[in-house]
């Protein structure tokens, strides 16, 4: 049974001393940072394309707490325990960068790792594992959708797109109300 999951599209703005090349490191390097209490950082880096400079760059943000616990069966005595977990997972969210065109898509996890979360924890590691040093990280979202769609055309492949706009979302309920108008017609 497939599962709907919610991508996000945004722009990496790179300030300062900040490259591709600082970015694809500290993903394939990277540092651990905390953010209230949580820390966070990269995992299964992989890099797709051929030739010195990779076509993208597919990794997952880990969320994940110094100390956890779970429960653990013992069917010797009928019972469950509480047993302490070392970098208990709590949340991952796939991404893949495309560093010709500073983009990236990730995904939504809900109630673990928000849009917003996702954007603070990424920055702040490109960020520490550069060193903070003269360079700066900011996702932008994707919002001119005209302008994303001429980039898009410009692929020369794209294997699977899918996607699906509900009028639950305030942007696009007057688009929607127009198509619905026009069907009914």
């Amino acid at each position: 049974m497939p599962t709907q999951s919610r991508y996000y599209l945004a722009r990496i703005i790179k300030v300062g001393a900040l490259t591709t090349d600082g970015i694809i490191a500290a993903i394939q390097n990277p540092a651990f940072v905390q953010i209230r209490g949580t820390r966070y950082t990269f995992t299964d880096f992989h890099r797709f394309g051929t030739g010195d400079k990779p076509k993208g760059i597919f990794a997952k943000l880990a969320k994940y707490n110094l100390e956890g616990a779970v429960e653990v069966v013992r069917p010797d005595v009928h019972a469950v325990e509480r047993e302490s977990v070392e970098n208990l997972m709590e949340a991952s969210s796939p991404f893949v960068y495309l560093p010709e065109f500073s983009g990236i898509a990730y995904k939504h996890v809900w109630n673990l790792l928000q849009r917003d979360q996702f954007a603070r924890a990424f920055c702040k590691l490109i960020e520490s594992t550069e060193h903070s040093f003269f360079g700066r990280c900011e996702l932008e979202p994707v919002t001119d959708l005209r302008t994303f769609v001429t980039r898009l055309s410009k692929l020369e492949r794209v294997t699977v797109l899918q996607a699906s706009v509900k009028p639950p979302n305030p942007l696009f309920g007057p688009c929607a109300q127009r198509v619905h108008k026009k069907a009914a017609s």
